[in-house]
């Protein structure tokens, strides 16, 4: 029975250490615990989404809500030695908290309607049927906007934002497009299960607790909020199926990552061609050189042909080899992940022909 696209990811994804099973250490099933690579790729996953919300817009504020929440009732996480005090409870969304703090934003930010709060976060389910990797989980990371429309502008604001949204899957994520598609409540992904959420977007309404009074126009203004809100844990298992190719090849069959520039976990690989102590000087040296302004990793284990493997399967872009020959010609071969060319650069050169090829990479 061949193996499935799920079955290969997971394997890949323990077996290289983006994401561990809790399950599987005796722990919780549907809880995980992110390896190394993991934790940068859902780093430049939630970096990515900041940008899009924060650094390329001039509308849209950003807002740390608190995990802990008031409970009602008596089964809440206590908290302090006075019984008397509120039982607490762990956030199950940030949209609350949020709305709750829309005067405190507007104030403090001197904002006018329209303009969105943006925030990421840990939140909390009570999930039945946690499991199948990433896709359904007791905890996880939120990212969610709350954009604020005058009444009336709501459907307008609702069709700008599904684009909004479609669009940097598409192009920030490098997500395949014939994958994805705009549903009623939101966007949706073909999974290997099937056509499955991967973030809400839908209008509230107007909420009481946005109501306000503004100055400017004399009038109390009531606004109609549009959430956009995604798991990033869910954002990062669709990544993941969706970099993942195989091709064949001398060797067999290559495994290839093929994430988007923006999220690679690694940007660059400095390997020495064997473990000649002056090739592995060189190679240090100059990884540690990189790595000041770019994201790299050293690697001389195993067998030259092994280690471009292994950074494949990890879905680094661009490696860098140090050879024999460099102690003589002062230059190092540049490796592409997805073509598999090679260009020889002299090191003097070496850093800005690196960030041009990565900038030139989808």
């Amino acid at each position: 029975m061949a193996e499935s696209l799920i079955d290969k990811v997971t394997s890949l994804a323990k077996r290289r250490g983006f994401v561990f099973f809790g399950a599987d250490q005796g722990g919780l099933s549907g809880v995980w615990d992110w390896g190394p690579l993991g934790v940068r790729l859902k780093a430049n996953v939630r970096n990515a989404w900041l940008r899009a919300m924060l650094q390329v817009r001039d509308d849209v504020e950003l807002l740390d809500p608190a995990i802990l929440t008031q409970h009602p009732g008596d089964d809440g996480l206590s908290v302090g030695a006075d019984e008397r005090e509120p039982r607490l409870g762990l956030r199950s969304g940030l949209a609350e908290s949020t709305l709750a703090n829309f005067e405190n934003v507007r104030q403090a930010s001197r904002r006018r309607v329209p303009f969105g709060i943006a925030s990421t976060g840990k939140v909390f389910r009570k999930e039945a049927s946690a499991g199948m990797l990433l896709f359904r989980s007791r905890e996880f990371e939120e990212m969610s906007l709350l954009y604020f429309v005058e009444p009336g502008a709501d459907e307008d604001a609702l069709a700008y934002w599904g684009r909004q949204r479609l669009e940097w899957y598409a192009s920030e994520l490098c997500i395949t497009r014939e994958r994805l598609r705009l549903e009623g409540t939101g966007l949706e992904y073909e999974f290997p299960f099937g056509w499955r959420p991967i973030e809400g977007v839908h209008c509230q309404g107007s909420d009481r607790r946005v109501s306000y009074f503004d100055e400017v126009s004399g009038e109390h203004v009531a606004p109609c909020v549009i959430e956009a809100a995604a798991g990033l844990d869910r954002v990062v298992l669709a990544s993941l199926l969706d970099a993942y190719d195989e091709e064949p090849d001398k060797d067999g069959i290559r495994v290839v990552l093929r994430f988007s520039k923006a999220v690679a976990p690694v940007q660059v690989a400095v390997m020495p061609l064997s473990k000649r102590d002056n090739l592995c000087q060189l190679a240090s040296r100059l990884e540690h050189e990189l790595r000041t302004t770019i994201v790299t990793e050293y690697d001389e284990t195993a067998s030259i042909g092994k280690r471009y493997r292994r950074q494949d399967e990890i879905g680094t872009p661009l490696c860098v080899t140090v050879d024999f020959q460099s102690l003589d010609d002062h230059a190092v071969t540049i490796r592409q992940r997805d073509s598999m060319q090679q260009q020889r650069v002299p090191l003097d050169g070496l850093r800005g022909v690196l960030r041009e090829t990565l900038e030139n990479l989808t």
